[in-house]
C-alpha cells in the first residue's frame, strides 16, 4: 500500500470505525488465521508420523525408530540454519519482550517457518510439543497482520501477545487457557482493553480449531465417575508426588538442554541429541513425538497404550510391571524433551509435561491400588495427574488447568485437577526456594 492510500485508509477508518472496534476486528482475523494455523500444524505432525513410522510389533527392537529422530532434528537444524537463516528456538517471552525493546515487526516468513521445523522435528518421532512453534508462528501472524492493517506501533505488540495466546487456543482447543497464557506464561502486561482483545482472539481461535477437528476434541474423556471426598484427599498426595516429580523434570530437563547447547558445532549436536533421543523412542515407542494415543488411553482406562509396542515383552503386562515400565518412562520423557528442544528440534514442552502428567497419576494410582489395595479410578488420577505435572513444570497453575480441563472437556473434575495443580506447584516452588536459599544455582519459574 503506497502511502497516500494509507493516509486515506487511515482518515476514513477514524471516522467510521472507532480504534477498539477497528483493533477488535484485527484480533478477530488474527485469531481465525491461528486457530486454521493450529489445525494445519496438528494434521500435518499427524499424517508425517502415521507416513514414517513403521509397523511395530512387540517383543521386538525396531531399529528404525533409532533413525527417525536423528533424520528429523538434521533436517531441522539444515532448514533453520541453511534455509531460514532466522534464529526460531526463541521462547515466546522472550520474543514479545525483545518486541516490546525495539518495536521491530516480525518477518512474514514466521508465519509458516515454525510449523515447518516443528513438523519435520515431531513429526520425525522428536519427544516434544507443537506449543511454542504455534505460538510462535501465531505472534507473527499478529505482527504481521498489525503491520497490514495499519495498527498504531503501540498497540502492535499487543496484537503480537494476542496471537502467541490464540495459537495456545487453537492447538489446544482451549480459548481460557489461551487467555490466561497470555497473562501467566507471556506476562505481558495487559489493561482491561487488552483482556477483552486477547478473549476475542483465542475464542475465535478455539472455535475455528474446533470446527476445523469435526466439532471434537484432541483428548478424549469418556468416564463418568464422580468426585467424591476420598479421591480428594489422595489427589493432596498425588499433587505432592508430582510437585516432586516436575522438580525432577526441570531439574534433568535442564542440565539436557545446557550439555547439548554447550555443543559449538550444530551438526555434531544435531547428530547427538537425534541419536539420544532415537535411542529412548527405540527403547520406548510411548515416547514417540507428542503421546496423545498414550494420553487418550490413561484417561480412559485403555491401560495397554502404556506397554504399547514395548520391545522387550510381548505378552500382557502385569500391574508391577507396568509401574516398573512407567517409572522408565518418566525417567526418561524429561530427558528426550531436553534434547529434542536443545539440539536442533523446534518444539515445546506443555505437551511433553501433559504426557508425562497423565503417566505420573497413573503410576501413583496404580502403585497405591498394588501396595496399599486402594480401588482408585485410574483414569481420573492420570487426568488429574496432567495439570498437576504442568503446573509445576511451567510454572503456570491456571494455564495447566483450562488446557487440562478444556483439551479433555472434563469440567465436572475442576476442584480435584485445581486442587492437584495447586499442591504440585506449591511443593515445587519450596524445594526450588529451599535450594536457592542453601546456595545452589535453580531454575525458579
Amino acid at each position: 500500500m503506497t502511502v497516500g492510500r494509507a493516509v486515506r485508509f487511515c482518515r476514513w477508518r477514524s471516522r467510521y470505525i472507532s480504534d477498539n472496534v477497528y483493533l477488535a476486528m484485527v484480533a478477530t482475523l488474527v485469531g481465525a488465521v491461528a486457530g486454521c494455523a493450529a489445525h494445519l500444524l496438528k494434521l500435518l505432525i499427524t499424517h508425517l508420523a502415521d507416513f514414517v513410522r513403521p509397523d511395530m510389533h512387540a517383543g521386538s527392537l525396531n531399529v528404525w525408530l533409532l533413525i527417525l529422530p536423528i533424520i528429523g532434528i538434521l533436517l531441522t537444524g539444515i532448514y533453520v540454519r541453511y534455509i531460514l537463516k532466522i534464529d526460531i528456538y526463541k521462547d515466546v517471552t522472550v520474543l514479545i519482550n525483545e518486541l516490546q525493546q525495539h518495536q521491530r515487526p516480525l518477518s512474514s516468513s514466521l508465519m509458516i517457518a515454525p510449523i515447518i521445523a516443528n513438523t519435520l522435528t515431531l513429526g520425525m518421532g522428536g519427544s516434544a510439543g507443537p506449543d511454542n512453534p504455534i505460538a510462535y508462528a501465531s505472534a507473527a501472524i499478529g505482527s504481521n497482520f498489525g503491520r497490514w492493517f495499519l495498527i498504531p506501533r503501540s498497540a502492535r505488540t499487543l496484537i503480537v501477545a494476542c496471537g502467541a495466546g490464540s495459537g495456545i487456543a487453537g492447538i489446544f482447543t482451549a480459548p481460557v487457557a489461551g487467555l490466561l497464557y497470555t497473562v501467566e506464561v507471556v506476562k505481558y502486561p495487559v489493561t482491561r482493553v487488552g483482556i477483552i482483545l486477547s478473549a476475542i482472539c483465542c475464542l475465535t481461535s478455539g472455535i475455528i480449531a474446533f470446527m476445523l477437528a469435526g466439532m471434537s476434541f484432541d483428548v478424549t474423556f469418556d468416564y463418568s465417575g464422580l468426585p467424591s471426598w476420598g479421591m480428594l484427599a489422595i489427589g493432596v498426595v498425588l499433587g505432592c508426588f508430582c510437585g516432586l516429580y516436575s522438580f525432577y523434570y526441570s531439574y534433568s530437563k535442564n542440565r539436557v538442554e545446557k550439555y547439548f547447547v554447550g555443543i559449538q558445532n550444530r551438526w555434531k549436536a544435531n547428530v547427538l541429541s537425534g541419536l539420544a533421543v532415537g535411542v529412548m523412542v527405540m527403547l520406548f515407542p510411548v515416547l514417540f513425538s507428542m503421546g496423545y494415543d498414550t494420553i487418550i488411553g490413561l484417561i480412559n482406562g485403555n491401560d495397554s497404550t502404556m506397554g504399547a509396542d514395548f520391545p522387550f515383552y510381548a505378552g500382557t503386562i502385569s500391574p508391577v510391571m507396568m509401574i516398573v515400565l512407567g517409572c522408565c518412562v518418566l525417567l526418561l520423557k524429561s530427558l528426550a524433551n531436553g534434547a529434542t528442544m536443545s539440539g536442533g528440534g523446534v518444539a515445546g514442552e506443555f505437551t511433553p509435561s501433559l504426557f508425562a502428567g497423565a503417566v505420573t497419576g497413573f503410576v501413583f494410582a496404580l502403585t497405591c491400588k498394588v501396595c496399599f489395595g486402594l480401588e482408585i479410578p485410574l483414569p481420573i488420577f492420570a487426568l488429574m495427574g496432567m495439570a498437576g505435572v504442568m503446573a509445576g513444570v511451567i510454572g503456570a497453575p491456571l494455564t495447566a488447568i483450562f488446557i487440562t480441563i478444556e483439551m479433555s472437556g472434563a469440567y465436572h473434575y475442576f476442584l480435584p485437577i485445581t486442587l492437584v495443580a495447586v499442591v504440585s506447584i506449591a511443593v515445587k516452588k519450596f524445594i526450588d526456594f529451599r535450594l536457592v536459599k542453601a546456595g545452589y544455582n535453580v531454575d525458579v519459574h
